[in-house]
């Protein structure tokens, strides 16, 4: 789901393309027990569809956690928050996929 202010298109495995309005937060905690995480203050991903994630040195790319990228048809790389980072290398070691961090 990637979120422009209150309007969320929600890109499915089908690639069709659907908006809702409403807080991309609030969309947040209703789908986190089905695996999705609040990856950027505009990105909300489906952990299960996640290919690799290129995390960054902190130090050399401040403001930047890393990079993600999701299986098809999902092109888009989508940025990880560096505040993020560490919850999220937490949740994909509890969801035994921690072999997808590069």
């Amino acid at each position: 789901i990637k979120s422009d202010k209150n309007y969320n298109d929600i890109f499915t495995i089908q690639a069709e393309t659907k908006t809702i309005r409403g807080k991309l937060s609030e969309i947040a905690l209703v789908l986190g027990r089905y695996n999705f995480f609040l990856v950027h203050k505009s990105y909300l991903i489906n952990i299960v569809y996640l290919e690799k994630a290129k995390l960054s040195d902190i130090d050399k790319r401040i403001g930047s956690g890393g990079e993600l990228q999701l299986s098809a048809p999902f092109d888009e790389p989508i940025p990880l928050a560096r505040a993020k980072r560490n919850i999220f290398i937490q949740r994909l070691k509890d969801l035994n996929r921690s072999h997808l961090i590069r």
